[in-house]
């Protein structure tokens, strides 16, 4: 057995060295000693560095340096959005409007001018206002538009005024047309005069009789001598079998457009109603003297004669 001289423990022979602190081993002839208390290990002395795999310590390069790496990730990811965002930006500010305006010319040139929905020169026309609201490009569409409005809501009227006959959907049409007219020119009591005209007609035919009414007055508020408004008027109050106010409107639309033989047949049709036949008659003759190719006022007229017995008439 060998002895450490420092710790006094024992080991076998084939030690050479304590295997607690490194001191050398000596030989022990005595009796074997016990086996001292164990004590506090002291602290190993230092050893020399052991060399590090290559491989170990190009893992620990690449940890240190992994924040720098993803800071700067996201640095580039950062200036990319930035990039985009201002990108999406010339477009919408710049560019969209021009392909708006494009489109918007070629719905005019094509007269898709209110209809159909979602596809119209008034849709597109909107949109270019949102964004370039009081612009040359604006003013350039005002200029194109506003006479391809007037001609084309125009023709509603003039079919109105020879024929009477008018859809719902025509009057819807007018009223778009000349609720964009009014738009461009709202100082203009000609557009609006229509636009709160077709508003009533179509009140009318839903048979919102006082929310026509109040469409009606306010197209004679803007055009007091325009004579279509007055007609609707007795028209409205002849359905309603209040046929002295109906009259009173008549009148009012034939003194206004004297040479439109429309009021004088309604007229007439109002006097029918209050049995007052020389009246009717004296309104039928002046109808048929303005537009002798009307039908309406001729049959009106022999039912006249009828109803005063007078056959061969």
């Amino acid at each position: 057995m060998k002895g450490c001289p420092t710790c006094q423990r024992l080991f076998p022979s084939v030690y050479k060295v304590c295997l607690i602190d490194g001191t050398p081993l000596i030989e022990q002839n005595g009796p074997a000693q016990k086996e001292a208390p164990a004590r506090a290990p002291t602290e190993p002395p230092l050893r020399a560095s052991i060399p590090t795999p290559p491989e170990r310590l190009a893992r620990w390069a690449q940890n240190d340096a992994w924040p720098q790496v993803k800071s700067r990730r996201w640095l580039w990811w950062a200036a990319l959005a930035g990039a985009a965002v201002m990108a999406a930006l010339v477009i919408y500010v710049a560019v969209w409007p021009m392909l708006i305006e494009r489109r918007f010319y070629a719905a005019l040139e094509q007269g898709r001018l209110v209809t159909p929905e979602g596809n119209s020169a008034y849709e597109l026309y909107q949109q270019l206002n949102r964004r370039k609201p009081n612009s040359p490009m604006i003013a350039q569409a005002h200029a194109r538009t506003l006479p391809l409005v007037k001609i084309k809501g125009d023709e509603i009227f003039q079919r109105w005024y020879k024929e009477a006959k008018a859809s719902d959907d025509d009057w819807t049409t007018a009223q778009k047309l000349y609720d964009w007219a009014a738009q461009m020119d709202p100082h203009d009591s000609h557009w609006q005069a229509r636009r709160y005209y077709c508003r009533g007609q179509i009140a009318f035919r839903a048979q919102r009789d006082a929310e026509a009414i109040e469409a009606y007055q306010q197209a004679i508020n803007y055009e007091p001598q325009w004579s279509l408004p007055y007609n609707s008027l007795g028209v409205l109050h002849a359905r309603r079998r209040q046929f002295d106010t109906a009259i009173r409107w008549y009148t009012q639309a034939a003194a206004y457009d004297p040479t439109w033989s429309f009021p004088h047949s309604n007229l007439a049709t109002a006097y029918m109603a209050l049995q007052q036949y020389d009246n009717a008659e004296a309104a039928l003759l002046k109808a048929i003297a303005l537009d002798d190719a009307r039908p309406l006022p001729h049959l009106r007229l022999s039912e006249v004669y009828e109803k005063q017995n007078r056959l061969a008439d």
